[in-house]
């Protein structure tokens, strides 16, 4: 398990490389708002919660843990995408 270096959780996903200084790996959550930010789509509007919450989707649905955008620590899904625990 890794620890992404901007939101400090565990993740098991492919790393991405942070836009901010082209050298930091970060979760794929905190990848996916860094080019929400670049795009203008700003935190905390409804488009950018359904967005994360689906990039975070896509990648339960294939058994790989990502942190929850604004939630738990992280925590594993079933096929419909229901969380099977909390983890803190």
């Amino acid at each position: 398990m890794k620890i992404c270096q901007i939101c400090h959780k565990p993740y098991s996903a492919v790393p991405a490389l942070s836009r901010k200084d082209n050298k930091t790996l970060i979760c794929p959550i905190c990848a996916t708002g860094e080019a929400l930010d670049a795009a203008g789509i700003i935190e905390g509007s409804k488009l950018r919660e359904d967005i994360l919450q689906m990039v975070s989707k896509g990648y339960a649905d294939q058994g790989i843990n990502v942190p929850i955008p604004g939630g738990e620590q992280y925590a594993e899904r079933d096929h419909s995408g229901a969380f099977l625990q909390k983890l803190h």
